[in-house]
Parts: C-alpha cells; structure tokens; sequence
C-alpha cells in the first residue's frame, strides 16, 4: 500500500514546510500567503450578486427577524415539532 507522504508526515508528527528547499517548522513562525487572479475574484463578486439576487425580500426580512431575536434572547424554538418534522421527513 503506497502512502501520501505529506500524511504520511503529518501521522509520524513531522511538520516542517519546506520553503525554498530549506525546511521550516510549521505554525505560527511560518508564513503563508494565498493570492487570486483577477478572474477569480470577480467570478467571486458575480456569484455573490447572483445569490443576493436571487433571495426573495421576505426571506430577507425573515432571516433578519430571527437574527434580531436571537440577539436578543427572544428567539425560541419548538422541540417537538422540529423532532416531528425530522421523522416525518421534512416540511411538505
């Protein structure tokens, strides 16, 4: 059986980063950095707008309903029918 030597690194407690071919202990004196193209980033942006758009106002408005309540401590929740619902199969 062929193993992942990065696993296989990881399961032996070896976690040093090799960066420029010198290795480095990992954690927090490591650094990382993690950049994106142009076009990822605004394939991000459309697909944002594209679920912005497409919610409905009054799920909008329920969501932030239910945030308000949770926020304050108001919001409750019915035990026995989320537990109907569960072995019902769902809302129909």
């Amino acid at each position: 059986m062929k193993i992942n030597p990065i696993l296989n690194n990881l399961f032996q407690g070896n976690t040093s980063k090799k960066v420029n071919g010198a290795a480095k202990p990992a954690g927090r004196s490591a650094l990382d950095e993690v950049s994106f193209s142009s076009q990822a980033i605004e394939f991000s942006k459309l697909l944002q707008s594209v679920r912005e758009e497409s919610v409905s106002p009054a799920y909008k408005a329920r969501v932030e309903e239910i945030g308000r309540a949770i926020a304050d401590g108001t919001y409750s929740i019915d035990a026995s029918a989320i537990a109907y619902r569960i072995l019902s199969g769902g809302p129909k």
